[in-house]
């Protein structure tokens, strides 16, 4: 009679872990709203997060707790594996994929607010299976209670972190990809690694604190909450930046021809592209509605092509995918014009 509460509770716990991971991952990707990132992309920084980063972490913590398991007594040596060698390890894995984005697939970060997509991604693929772990853990070793009060704590309370960390370093590479001076290009993903493992060093240290105080549980909540309201503030603004690119960039696309007034300035407000879209879909069927919205895509990669072309004058890759997209937005004009 054990065998199925048993099996209930494991399908309870992945569901527990990856429930929250999905929703908040298509949160993300939801406000990036001019631009999606590929889904292949963004599915293999998901992916890191949740198998490398996790093993290399696991090492990493295991070898680099030992000399502290010698020197101090079994209380400190958790203290500090857990506040100062688990944010430095952890942050670091998971930056890897966000530099390797960046350098691999350079054209895909157009500025700060895709930096944060990658970067939160990936940290919602790391919480996803260390909140497995956990969840087991306390489900063999307290019970169902004990579960229930984890999992909660774990993926409401505190289920934004490793979005937020990781989405600041992110964030870094984000500014890194648009910045013209070559000393910020380098230092912004470096300090944005070093606040990242900061807010995740304060988190883990209050939290510990925590067990035994209470009250600095304060301190854990008003780090975690207050750089995920300041992550959100910095969305909002990447917002109006990039609208003023498609502004600013397509205006000279309606004289040449490639977009006409009306889809010109569609382009710029979601509102009303989101409309088009769902009039396309109403009226002419799910086919067209793609169309739509590739066109508007397109119509965004365009205008940040440009926008990267214009601080690379010169730039023979830059100027063949400059060409390449404003072809395809005249096919895609064509062929929704024959609805």
């Amino acid at each position: 009679m054990q065998v199925l509460p048993s099996l209930v509770l494991a399908i309870l716990t992945i569901l527990a872990s990856v429930a929250p991971a999905v929703l908040y991952s298509l949160v993300v990707w939801w406000l990036d709203r001019y631009e999606k990132e590929p889904w292949g992309l963004l599915a293999a920084t998901f992916v890191w997060g949740a198998i490398p980063a996790i093993l290399l972490s696991l090492v990493a913590e295991f070898v680099l707790g030992i000399p502290f398991a010698g020197l101090f007594d079994e209380a400190a040596a958790q203290l500090i594996a857990g506040s100062v060698v688990a944010p430095i390890v952890e942050e670091t894995a998971k930056a890897v994929a966000i530099g390797l984005v960046f350098i691999v697939f350079r054209p895909e970060i157009d500025g700060v607010l895709d930096g944060i997509v990658y970067g939160a991604l990936v940290g919602f693929g790391f919480a996803m299976t260390e909140n497995a772990l956990y969840f087991l853990g306390a489900l063999m070793e307290g019970g169902v209670r004990t579960w229930l009060i984890v999992v909660f704590t774990r993926t409401m309370v505190f289920g934004l972190n490793h979005g937020l960390f990781s989405g600041i370093v992110g964030m870094g590479f984000g500014y890194a990809a648009i910045t013209r001076s070559r000393w910020k290009r380098w230092a912004a993903p470096i300090a944005a690694l070093a606040a990242a493992i900061l807010v995740h060093a304060v988190h883990n240290l209050s939290v510990s604190l925590a067990a035994e105080m209470c009250w600095p549980i304060l301190i854990s909540l008003a780090n975690d909450w207050g750089g995920a309201i300041i992550l959100l503030i910095m969305i909002l603004l990447s917002w109006d930046r990039e609208k003023g690119w498609i502004t600013q960039e397509l205006s000279d696309e309606v004289s040449a021809g490639t977009l006409s007034q009306d889809d010109y300035d569609t382009a710029a407000l979601y509102g009303r592209r989101v409309a088009a879209q769902w009039r396309a879909l109403y009226f002419y069927g799910l086919g067209e509605a793609r169309r739509v919205r590739r066109y508007h895509q397109v119509a965004t990669e365009l205008a940040f092509a440009k926008r990267r072309l214009r601080d690379a004058p010169g730039d023979k890759a830059g100027e063949r995918i400059v060409s390449r997209l404003r072809a395809e937005i005249r096919v895609l004009k064509d062929q929704i014009a024959e609805q």
